[in-house]
């Protein structure tokens, strides 16, 4: 929020640019749901910032990596050549969205 606050943008826009509802864009805003992970890549465009914390850990490191590129477990999995279980990881840590920092 604070984020498009600095834009100057409504929720109406964003939802207009990121092709979702209006009731969406609320929800994220109010942390009840956060967008999927093929939706991240777009909002990080959009917004020319990036919520997340730094990665350290490897987990981390493959979270992010899928979070940029939009990319499900099975798709990293699939485009890196490597199991699926690979990636179990990547779910042990996972830092909440910040929509709002």
């Amino acid at each position: 929020m604070k984020r498009r606050r600095e834009l100057r943008v409504t929720q109406e826009h964003v939802a207009d640019q990121l092709r979702v509802s209006f009731s969406t864009v609320l929800s994220w805003e109010k942390g009840k749901t956060e967008p999927s992970i093929e939706a991240i890549p777009e909002i990080l465009s959009f917004l020319a910032y990036n919520p997340f914390p730094e990665r350290n850990t490897l987990p981390e490191v493959m979270l992010g990596v899928r979070r940029a590129q939009g990319w499900s477990i099975r798709e990293a999995a699939h485009r890196l050549a490597v199991d699926e279980g690979t990636w179990a990881l990547g779910k042990q840590v996972r830092p909440p969205l910040r929509f709002d920092t």
